[in-house]
Formats: C-alpha cells, sequence, structure tokens
C-alpha cells in the first residue's frame, strides 16, 4: 500500500454535478493530478472514453450513478472500459440510494453481479448495509463542506429580517393543489406511483415470470391509490400493507426481499416531503421564508408568500442572514448529517436540524443543537430567536468544528486512505 500523501491521477466524472466541480481543487491542493470530465444525459459515452483514454486515470470518481448504467445488458462503453482495466472507482453516494440515478439500478443491484473495482462510500450508515446486502463494497464517509467557504462573508439576501429560513427542492405536484395536512402523504404517493409504476413495474416483471398473469390483485390496488382523492391515514396504511403483501406472495426470486425493502425505502423516501411538509407547517407563524421553487406553496396551504428558487450563491447569502437555518433531513436517513448543517456553519449561520444518530458523533454538546417533530420545532425557533447570546455561541463553537474536522480537504484525505486500504493501492 503506498503512502497517504502518494500522488494519484484521480478522474472526477460530473453529470452537470457543482459538487465534483468543488471536489476537483481540493483534490489537486492535496497534491493529485485531476481530470474534471463533464457530461450530460446527451454526451456520447465514446466521448466520455476518448477523455479518459487520452487522462490514463489510475482512480475514477462518482457521485451517484447519474446519466450512468452500469447494468450489463445496457452495454455503457464507460463502464466496458473501466471495467476491462479494473480501475479503482469510488462512487461518493451523499443521496439515497434506492431513488436516485436509474430506477433500473434497483433491479441490477439486488441481482448480486457485484463490481470488485467499485467501492460505495455513504453519508448515511444505513446506506452502507444497504450495498453490503448486494454484495457491494462500502464504508462510511460523511458529507463535509468547501474549505473556501469558511473566509467568505456573503452579502444579506435580502434588506428586510430573515427570522426563519428553508432551502430546498420540493414535491412538485401535477395533479393537485394546496391540500391540507392530513391529505398530503396518500396524495404524494398516489402521484408519485403515477410517474415511477412503469419503473417498479418493469422490475416486478424481471423478478415474476407472467406477473400481468399473476397480479390482478396488484393492478386493483395501484388503481384505488391512483384514483381515491382522500382518505385516512388508517385507511392508506391498510391499503399500503396490503399492496406490499399482495406483491411478496408472487415472489419466489431471492431479490425478492431486497426489492421489498427498495420499494419500502421509495415510499419512505417520497413521504418524506409530507413529513418536512408538517414541520414547515410548524414555523410559518413563526416567520418562516420558504425557497424552492412553487412546489412548496402546493404543499402548504398556509404559505402565503411564492417560494422561488434561487441559486447556490443566493442560498449562502440566507445561510449567512437569516437568524435559524432548518435543516430537514428525508426519512431514509437515518443517521446523516445533512450538509446544510456543515455549509451553515462555514458561512457563519445557525443551523437547527432535525435529530440523527450521527448528529452528536461529528459534534459535541454546545456545538450543534436539534429538534423532534412539529412541537420542539416551535419551542426551538421561539427560543433561539429570543435569545442571539445563545444562539451565536452555538454558532461560533459550530463554525470551529466545522472547520476543524469537517472540510473537503479531510474527508478527501480519508477517502483516498479508504480507497488505499480496500484496493492495496
Amino acid at each position: 500500500m503506498r503512502d497517504v500523501t502518494t500522488s494519484y491521477r484521480i478522474a472526477l466524472l460530473s453529470h452537470e454535478d457543482r459538487y465534483v466541480d468543488v471536489l476537483e481543487k481540493h483534490f489537486q491542493r492535496l497534491g493529485h493530478t485531476t481530470k474534471l470530465i463533464r457530461y450530460s444525459d446527451t454526451t456520447p459515452r465514446e466521448q466520455i472514453v476518448e477523455e479518459l483514454k487520452i487522462f490514463e486515470p489510475q482512480i475514477c470518481h462518482f457521485r451517484n450513478f447519474y446519466a450512468m448504467s452500469p447494468i450489463p445488458e445496457v452495454q455503457d462503453p464507460v463502464f466496458e472500459w473501466i471495467q476491462k482495466r479494473q480501475i479503482p472507482c469510488a462512487v461518493w453516494y451523499i443521496d439515497h440510494p434506492e431513488v436516485t440515478g436509474n430506477q433500473r439500478l434497483n433491479f441490477w443491484w439486488y441481482e448480486g453481479l457485484g463490481l470488485p473495482n467499485f467501492l460505495f462510500l455513504c453519508m448515511d450508515r444505513s446506506h452502507v448495509e444497504f450495498f453490503r446486502e448486494r454484495g457491494f463494497a462500502s464504508a462510511y464517509l460523511p458529507f463535509s463542506v468547501d474549505d473556501d467557504l469558511f473566509n467568505s462573508t456573503p452579502p444579506p439576501y435580502s434588506k428586510s429580517l430573515l427570522p426563519v429560513s428553508f432551502v430546498g427542492r420540493p414535491f412538485e405536484f401535477q395533479t393537485i393543489h394546496k391540500p391540507a395536512l392530513e391529505e398530503l402523504r396518500p396524495l404524494v404517493l398516489r402521484e408519485a406511483l403515477m410517474r415511477f409504476w412503469p419503473a417498479i413495474e418493469g422490475n416486478l416483471k424481471a423478478l415474476v415470470p407472467q406477473f400481468d398473469e399473476k397480479a390482478p390483485r396488484v393492478q386493483s390496488l395501484l388503481s384505488q391509490l391512483y384514483l381515491q382523492k382522500t382518505y385516512s391515514g388508517e385507511a392508506y396504511a391498510k391499503l399500503r400493507h396490503e399492496l406490499f403483501t399482495s406483491i411478496e406472495s408472487l415472489m419466489e426470486h431471492p431479490g425478492a426481499q431486497l426489492f421489498m425493502k427498495s420499494l419500502r425505502g421509495y415510499f419512505d423516501f417520497t413521504v418524506s416531503y409530507c413529513a418536512m411538509a408538517e414541520l414547515l407547517d410548524a414555523a410559518i407563524d413563526q416567520g418562516l421564508h420558504l425557497f424552492g421553487g412553487p412546489g412548496w406553496n402546493s404543499l402548504l396551504a398556509r404559505y402565503a408568500s411564492p417560494s422561488v428558487q434561487i441559486a447556490p450563491e443566493e442560498a449562502y447569502q440566507v445561510f449567512h442572514q437569516a437568524q435559524v437555518n432548518l435543516c430537514l433531513t428525508k426519512l431514509p436517513f437515518t443517521t446523516a448529517v445533512h450538509d446544510r448543517v456543515f455549509l451553515t456553519y462555514a458561512l457563519k449561520g445557525f443551523p437547527l436540524m432535525d435529530r440523527r444518530a450521527d448528529l452528536f458523533e461529528l459534534f459535541e454538546t454546545g456545538e450543534v443543537d436539534s429538534f423532534e417533530g412539529p412541537e420542539e420545532l416551535r419551542s426551538k425557533i421561539k427560543f433561539y430567536l429570543g435569545n442571539p447570546v445563545a444562539r451565536e455561541a452555538i454558532m461560533q463553537k459550530g463554525f470551529a468544528r466545522t472547520q476543524k474536522a469537517h472540510t473537503h480537504s479531510i474527508r478527501l484525505k480519508r477517502m483516498l486512505e479508504i480507497i488505499q486500504q480496500h484496493f492495496s493501492i
């Protein structure tokens, strides 16, 4: 194994991804030679291969699997070229693996085909197990923040006061508008199924021979999900349980249980938007400013102001200016600390995060605060809006901890240590 200071040629494949773009400069500062290969959905794969051939990487870095197809039957030239040479590949998975990238990956993963030259690095400990269950090498690597942000002070986003802010992408409804909070979960899940059921059904057909003939009950239950406008939480839970039971009863494939875990994870991911809406609704009366797009206005009937999309630079201004920045995590992230916590601290702002297992592993008491549920959120917001000294004290300690322990340069050093140990390079 080489010393951690060894210089490598590292290819960073970026699907229009500003996170990967930022990492390049930190790899370079650590003494490595890099090649940033930007691509889109329409970029010819042969063009990417030519760039890789010229650069001759010793390590390839990906973020998730956006716009890439490692499924054998797709015959992606990029993966064929990498696999033929068995180049060590690190995939930093900072999203939920069950719902990001190509939906076909769910079926491919549980087939257990394996990629011995791929290592999946996850910001959530439960996602490490997701990959290991499917026969993939995986390790824990929490998120981090750009070192350069600590020396920046963004100008205010607004001349008016920003007591509480939230910046995040909403769930975009296509067929409904402004439901009551108690109606959100069934409506969001129904709409999500309408969009993605063809991909899920394709996986089921691959798992269950003669699926169409064997599954009339599944189709009937899905029709109920599609068509029913509103129903109680109890009725929805019953329908959801019956749907999953009906699907499981059809399956004899060895990957069936893993597929059902993925499907439940997809449902939980989608329901996260409802849980987030319930928390945001609790902050509306305390001066919430909501950024992300009009989808939030569809989810939150009580939020009167238009929710607008803002550029990353504007988001930095909000994180610095707002008195309380809400950092909300989707449900399938059971342990992960949201990247907004690190980002907000680097910009000398105050984050308030929904409680997750790793929060007090990465920060010590007095360096961060959290909440669980709408009532505690209301209480914490009220306290910190009325106690700027307490807010400032936590912010200063959190800033120092983040700068000391949670920068990109620190994480990338750790990433290379994990790669070296795993691949013995």
